[in-house]
Parts: C-alpha cells; sequence; structure tokens
C-alpha cells in the first residue's frame, strides 16, 4: 500500500502539525483495515498526500512561485523563520528593481519611486479616477510598511531579540502572503508612460 502511493507515510506524518496528523493517521488506520485493494488504498493516499501535503499551512497559501523557491529551505526544513521572511522581502525588492530599471537605489527610496498615485515609475491601474489612485496608494503604502516594519527593524536588531518570542512560524508565514500578494501586483504593472519628477 504505501509503495504503491508513492508517499513516505512516516516522513509525511512527521512533518504535518499535529492538528493535521492525528485526522490523517486515523484515516490511515481505517485504510489499513479496510476491504480496499492495495492499489484502491495508494490512490487514496494520494489523494489525501496532494490535498495535505507535508508543512500544509506553508502550501495552502498558495505562495508565489518565486517565494517557494527562496523559502522553501529556510521555512521548512531549516524552521528558520526570520531567514525565510528575510529572503521573502529580499525577492520581492529584486522584483521591484527589475520592473523599474532602479537597480542602484533600494529599501523606501525604491518603493516610493516605485508606487503611488503621484509620478511612480509603476501603474497596477490606469491611475485616473479616485478608486484608482487609491490603489495605487494603497500599494506603495501596504509594499512601505512591509518594509517599514520589517525588514528595516531586522536590519537594526540583534536576531535573538526578534525570533523565536516576537516573530514565530505564523508571523513569518503571514509575512510571506502578504510578500506574495505585493508579488503579484508588481506583476500585474506597467511602467508609466511619463514620469514628471520626482516624489
Amino acid at each position: 500500500m504505501k509503495g504503491e502511493s508513492g508517499v513516505d507515510i512516516e516522513n509525511w506524518k512527521n512533518k504535518l502539525p499535529e492538528k493535521e496528523r492525528e485526522p490523517v493517521e486515523v484515516i490511515l488506520n481505517r485504510l489499513e483495515d479496510s476491504e480496499l485493494t492495495n492499489k484502491e488504498q495508494a490512490e487514496v493516499i494520494s489523494a489525501l498526500h496532494s490535498i495535505i501535503p507535508e508543512y500544509p499551512y506553508y502550501h495552502w497559501r498558495h505562495l508565489h512561485q518565486d517565494l517557494h523557491t527562496a523559502c522553501n529551505d529556510f521555512y521548512n526544513e531549516k524552521k528558520d523563520y526570520l531567514s525565510a521572511a528575510i529572503e521573502a522581502v529580499k525577492v520581492f525588492e529584486n522584483k521591484v528593481q527589475k520592473q523599474t530599471g532602479l537597480h542602484s537605489i533600494d529599501g523606501r527610496e525604491l518603493i516610493e519611486q516605485a508606487f503611488g498615485s503621484k509620478n511612480s515609475i509603476l501603474l497596477l491601474t490606469n491611475n485616473k479616477t479616485k478608486a484608482e489612485q487609491n490603489l495605487e496608494d494603497g500599494l506603495e503604502q501596504l509594499a512601505c510598511g512591509t518594509w517599514t516594519g520589517f525588514r528595516n527593524p531586522v536590519q537594526h536588531e540583534l536576531r535573538a531579540n526578534l525570533s523565536p518570542s516576537i516573530f514565530n512560524d505564523k508571523d513569518a508565514l503571514d509575512l510571506i502572503s502578504l510578500v506574495s500578494y505585493l508579488l503579484r501586483k508588481v506583476e500585474q504593472t506597467k511602467k508609466r508612460s511619463k514620469v514628471v519628477s520626482s516624489k
């Protein structure tokens, strides 16, 4: 049964939070006692694994693919949640630099030049109506808030003072999810046809 499913069941269960592991174990135990053939049991295990994978909280967020590449090892394997979040913010910063062409600046200066309704380099909308301008300004504020509220303090604070008491796995996942949203929005932007002057 276990061989046919292609799932290393013990490894899988060890990487599930207790809340999810207990019902998975109940299902697996019932499967072993069922009259299903080994092939049918393997199909059920594969299906169950596909909806409850290892590290389910991480996968259920449907994070941007760039973040899976950059953060997975830190978050899931090393349990270094602070580094996972730092990597996520770096991915975002690099994406903004690439989209704007501003490779020589970073941080808040980069964000303020990239986003917003007034003379930004990137636009998510046509920036004509008040609602569209609010969306542009909101994107700028979310990006600035992510930088100011996370990346900036991390650069100036001892890791031991931040992790894990102030910044734990759930905090990291929330921040990585916010960065995932921001990355998708950046990918939807286009360059403004003319930037009049700096803000």
